[in-house]
């Protein structure tokens, strides 16, 4: 895949991760707080907090396999995660 193509690639997927990740803590927090913020804000149910938690660590995982899988070299795969982690 010539560069042109893997940047095209990378960006698209860039942009549909944000979309995702914006959209999962949408849904949280109509879920959670339904009325909106109120300080002290309420804990989030364990199950839930595990479940975010295992969701963050996937998160970082594709981040680091579409960086494996764009680069060849370690310093280009780093700044293709920083690209892609950069809001």
């Amino acid at each position: 895949m010539n560069l042109r193509k893997k940047l095209i690639t990378i960006t698209a997927f860039a942009i549909a991760m944000g979309f995702l990740e914006s959209a999962v803590v949408v849904y949280m927090r109509e879920i959670l707080y339904p009325e909106g913020f109120a300080f002290p804000l309420s804990p989030i149910p364990i199950s839930l907090a595990l479940t975010e938690l295992l969701r963050e660590v996937a998160t970082v995982i594709m981040l680091v396999t579409i960086g494996v899988i764009a680069a060849k070299r370690f310093s280009v795969k780093s700044i293709i995660l920083i690209l892609i982690e950069t809001p």
